[in-house]
Formats: structure tokens, C-alpha cells, sequence
């Protein structure tokens, strides 16, 4: 769950506008932060049900509380990063972990999401007139919320409820949702 917070697949949807509506937090807390690989962890802990609940209620208040935090530090990171080329690699990251989810296979043949935003990010800086501003905006901050309560909820609801054999099914969705995620980072639509 922490993936997209770490690899920028989560700054760059917030820098694009992506969280600005409610149906969009949604959507990313269900298909970025709450993916198939996340899922998959989630039927694998062991317990009883509470147990698993607790556990998996637990990571999802750290990973909201972690999207406040890029919400919140996104003004800083746009003020340094030329957005309109950064943008570019964040789309091509997210549909790699895209690719990542659905093969690990192919996950190991192509590079890593990573690496691709860091070369992005490298070559989008941008430190001249730097300002140190945060993000309060009661709305956007609402929406990272939402979305981190939606991956919370989805997340616990599958450590008790769906079967380890079922986790296939459920990550070619999250990996198609994942490259219109994409797509809209990259202003495709």
C-alpha cells in the first residue's frame, strides 16, 4: 500500500489534478493504493478474523496518514519539479506497476517504476526561485483521506473475506484501472 506513496505514482496523480474530485479519490484509494499485490499481502496474514482486521486497519491509518503528508508537501515538490516533464514518467511508472502487478515475469524483464520517476525527476529539477509552501487545501486533504480510507476498507474486507485463489481475478482490474490512472496523468484523457 505504501508503493505509491514511495515510487510517486501518488504525488504526480495529486500534482495532476487526479484527486480533485471525490469518484477519483475513490478510485485510487480501490486500484493504486488498495492494488492486487496489496490484496494478495492481505489474504496471506495470519490470525483469526479481528486479528487480521486489526492488522490490516492499522497499515491502512499509516498509509492515510502518509497520503495527508504528500498531499501536503505536493506544493514543494511542484515548486522544484518542472511538472510538465515530470509528468511524463510518472504516467510511464504507473503503468509499469501496472505491468508489475499483472506478471511478475515481465515485472522482472522491464525497468523498475522507480527508477523511471527518479530519472524523471532528475531531469524535470527545477531549484531556482524555490518557495516552501504546504498544501492546505481542506478539499484535496479530504480526498487523500478518502482515499486511504477507501484502500483501508477494501483491504480489510479481503483479509477476511476473499480467498487466496481469488486474488488472480482481481488483479487484472486493478491492473487496467491502474493504466487509465495513466492515461489521465498523461492528459491522454
Amino acid at each position: 500500500m505504501l508503493l505509491p506513496l514511495v515510487d510517486g505514482a501518488y504525488i504526480s496523480i495529486v500534482l495532476s489534478g487526479g484527486l480533485r474530485e471525490v469518484s477519483n479519490a475513490v478510485a485510487v484509494g480501490c486500484f493504486l493504493l488498495c492494488g492486487g499485490a496489496s490484496l494478495s499481502l492481505a489474504t496471506t496474514i495470519s490470525g483469526n478474523k479481528l486479528t487480521r482486521v486489526k492488522k490490516t486497519v492499522s497499515i491502512g491509518l499509516l498509509v492515510t496518514l502518509a497520503c495527508i503528508l504528500v498531499t501536503m508537501v505536493s506544493p514543494i515538490l511542484e515548486e522544484i519539479i518542472r511538472f510538465n516533464v515530470f509528468k511524463n514518467f510518472a504516467g510511464i511508472s504507473i503503468i509499469l506497476i501496472s505491468i508489475n502487478t499483472l506478471s511478475k515475469g515481465l515485472g522482472n524483464k522491464i525497468p523498475s517504476p522507480s527508477i523511471i520517476l527518479l530519472i524523471g525527476a532528475l531531469g524535470s529539477l527545477d531549484i531556482q526561485g524555490t518557495s516552501i509552501l504546504v498544501n492546505l487545501n481542506l478539499q484535496l486533504l479530504l480526498n487523500s483521506v478518502i482515499s486511504g480510507l477507501t484502500a483501508t476498507l477494501l483491504i480489510s474486507i479481503s483479509a477476511v473475506l476473499v480467498p487466496q485463489k481469488a486474488v488472480k481475478l482481481i488483479k487484472y482490474p486493478c491492473s487496467l484501472f491502474l493504466v487509465l490512472i495513466a492515461f489521465k496523468v498523461l492528459g491522454i484523457f
